[in-house]
């Protein structure tokens, strides 16, 4: 689950408001024209930037000042990291499948 508390980012003195809530198994589309904030929001979830206040919470643990590394989520961007080579369940699975996550675990996330 992903929730998101009146997460605020000022971006060249406009400030970027969030909140939102994401239960497991749930499918969303961030749809918006450029400059709208969708990377940035991706970005504030994952850790990659810091939000100047609200709450980031990712299964239930309040995650907002945990580094990157730390967090349980990955991203994968559209465009430059996806490998040609490999299929689209091959490309998602990567941020799974390798390092300490085991092989069925990788399988099951991409249900």
């Amino acid at each position: 689950m992903i929730t998101l508390n009146d997460l605020t980012y000022i971006y060249e003195h406009q400030p970027m408001r969030f909140s939102l809530n994401i239960s497991d198994g749930e499918r969303v589309a961030i749809l918006g024209p450029s400059g709208a904030g969708k990377s940035t929001l991706l970005a504030l979830i994952a850790g990659f930037l810091m939000a100047d206040q609200g709450v980031v919470t990712l299964d239930g643990v309040n995650h907002t000042h945990t580094p990157p590394s730390k967090r349980p989520v990955s991203m994968l961007f559209q465009e430059n990291n996806l490998f040609s080579h490999l299929s689209i369940e091959q490309n998602l699975g990567l941020g799974v499948r390798y390092g300490i996550t085991p092989k069925w675990r990788a399988e099951k996330a991409l249900e």
